[in-house]
Order: C-alpha cells, then structure tokens, then sequence
C-alpha cells in the first residue's frame, strides 16, 4: 500500500514529501498494522473513520470505496483526504479495512491552502468536507462525486491522479489481504491477529513496569497569532506515571477553550499527539497496534466533556448536548472537547482533545 501510494501519487508532498499513510484495521475497527506511517495519521483517528463508515453504510459490500476526511468523524484534518475499502470475504462478511490517507494540494478553501490559519471557522476555511462518502460501487466510481471534487478543487488533474493512486494502495491492501485469507483462511487470519494484539499487550504491560514512578507537568506557548490572545497560547500537559499499577494518565484538562482561528485541533490529532509523545518514551518494542492500546493509559480532557473514543449516535450527529450541560455553555466557544461537535460555529476549523482510552 505505502509503494504504491508513493510511487503512484502526482504531487509532491505526497511523492516527495511522503505526508501519506497507510492502515489496516479489523472489522471492529481496531488498528492492526500502519507500515511506515506518520504516527499522526493513524494512532487515534482511523477507528473513527471506519466506525463513521459503518454507521453511515450498514450495507457494504465488495468493490465499495469511501472518501473520508472529516475532521468530526476521525480524520486528522481536511486535507489528509482518505479512502477506505471494507474487506469483505465470498460470503459478503466484511473482515478488514484498509485505509489509505495523503495530504492534498488543494482540498478547495477558500484561499489557495490546505492551511487557512486565520479562517475563523469552517465556513470561511470552505474546505470539501467527506463523512464517508461512497466514491465507488462495484469497483466502480460514482462519476457525481468525482465531478463535484474536480469543480471544487484548483488542480483537478493532479487532484484525480492522486485520488487514483489513492485508491489504487487501498485495492492493493484489499487484493492481498484476500489472497492471504485465501492461503489460510480467514478465521484463522483472525486468530492471529488477535494473537498479534495479545503480544502487544504484553509488550506495552512490560514497557510501563520498567518506568520510574512520579508525576511531571510540561508548560509551553505558542506564538500570538490573529484570533489569540495577544501573549500568546499557553499549553499545559501533566503526566502521572504508575507504573506497578500499570497506568500512564496524560492530563490535559487544564487548557483554555478553543479559538477563532485554525490552529485548533481535531480530536483525532489532540488523541494521537499525546500517544506519541507516550510511545516515543517506551523504546522501539511496543508495537503500534489497538493491542498495545488496551493497557490503562489515559488522556483526559475538560471536566464535563465526553470520552469521545468512538463516535456515539450523537457525535455522528454532531450533538453538543451529551458534552456540557445547556446552563453550563458559553457563547464564545465550548471547551476544545466538545468543539468539534459544533461543526464550526462560533470558532475555528479545527479543535478537539476530547478524553479517552488509548484502546479504540
């Protein structure tokens, strides 16, 4: 998937910038393999998109395809444009899905970007948003999406060729993802990635017991920009590592609300940054796999705020309610938790950092 991806794709931040990735998922979503990925892409987010996927088509079948790059529903940001196939075996039991994400040229904002910092919401951003759009059936494209992208978007020719190479990794994780359950079987496929996850379990439970027990707190800022205020964004991360309880917790509570401009982030991105930060200080034998996620590491967010681990019924919708209480909410902006769930209103394109496990 990752070679063809690379060696396929038109522009050159997908094929020279490499700021693409690829997955496989199970068909509950949980992460099996991300090759040679950006950590960024594919930690937290990808579970998201394919439980978005199937909540928004129940029926899926061979030879289906999704665009997907939905902040609200998974995906990092609006221009890390994604396709997901299901993997279905002969019996039209889907097993697997496979995921391919790259950064486009141009996704259509309202600026020549795919990075409009100063958009004060979604809506001044005008990037094409996909909530697991159906691209294809039977293997086939569905020619209105196509055409829909190629009006909306500056450089349609280079948009289509990287759409296509795109597409192409996916259906090569397909092919051979069938041509492997056909030498073996696909329940025992199963089994040994359930096997594969029990391993990584270990190996994660083994890595935590080595740390040192103790509690720190990290503080930065960021640099003022139009929409902040004018010294700047504090940042603030606390960590608390337990390690004969088995538990790493990553507190990030303690931070102002979301603002009106687009350096907010998405809930996938504010997950996944702090696993990384996790998985950088446990040595090269953890495996990145929802195996290794199960152990009890935490990342809290604002009191009050969901734990938006998987979309619920109401985040699908984009419901704010099951996150702060209707006395409790405040005009200028909910915390970055729910913010995502406004869909843009009020403030910016990008935000989110809702609490959850590291399991999907």
């Amino acid at each position: 998937m990752q070679n063809t991806l690379l060696r396929t794709a038109r522009s050159g931040v997908i094929n020279t910038g490499r700021d693409f990735s690829c997955c496989v998922l199970t068909a509950g979503n949980e992460l099996v393999a991300a090759a040679e990925s950006l950590p960024i892409h594919v930690m937290a987010g990808p579970d998201q998109m394919a439980e978005s996927m199937k909540a928004f088509h129940p029926v899926l079948a061979r030879g289906d395809a999704f665009l997907h790059n939905s902040p609200y529903h998974g995906c990092s940001h609006a221009a890390d444009l994604s396709v997901l196939v299901p993997v279905m075996d002969e019996d039209g039991r889907h097993r697997f899905t496979v995921l391919a994400k790259a950064h486009q040229a141009d996704i259509g904002n309202s600026i020549p970007t795919t990075y409009h910092a100063a958009a004060r919401d979604v809506y001044e951003e005008g990037a094409l948003i996909f909530a697991a759009t159906r691209v294809q059936r039977d293997y086939r494209d569905i020619d209105d999406i196509i055409r829909l992208c190629e009006m909306r978007i500056r450089s349609p020719e280079q948009w289509r060729g990287d759409y296509l190479a795109s597409l192409g990794s996916a259906r090569v994780g397909e092919r051979e993802l069938i041509a492997l359950a056909d030498e073996m079987g696909w329940d025992q496929l199963e089994a040994m990635v359930a096997a594969w996850f029990d391993y990584s379990e270990k190996r994660m439970s083994l890595a935590i017991a080595s740390l040192p027990r103790g509690k720190a707190i990290g503080e930065t800022r960021h640099d003022p920009f139009p929409g902040t205020p004018k010294d700047g964004i504090p940042i603030k991360a606390k960590i608390d590592v337990r390690p004969d309880e088995g538990k790493i917790t990553l507190d990030l509570t303690d931070n102002i609300d979301c603002l009106p401009n687009g350096l907010n982030l998405s809930e996938a991105c504010a997950r996944t940054a702090a696993m990384v930060g996790t998985f950088n200080s446990l040595g090269l034998t953890v495996p990145t796999n929802a195996g290794s996620f199960r152990c009890p590491g935490r990342v809290a967010a604002r009191e009050l705020c969901g734990r938006h681990s998987a979309p619920s019924d109401k985040l699908l919708r984009g419901d704010p309610e099951r996150c702060r209480p209707p006395d409790q909410r405040r005009a200028p902006g909910l915390c970055q938790s729910c913010r995502w769930l406004r869909h843009g209103r009020d403030r910016g394109r990008a935000d989110g950092g809702p609490g959850g496990d590291f399991r999907a």
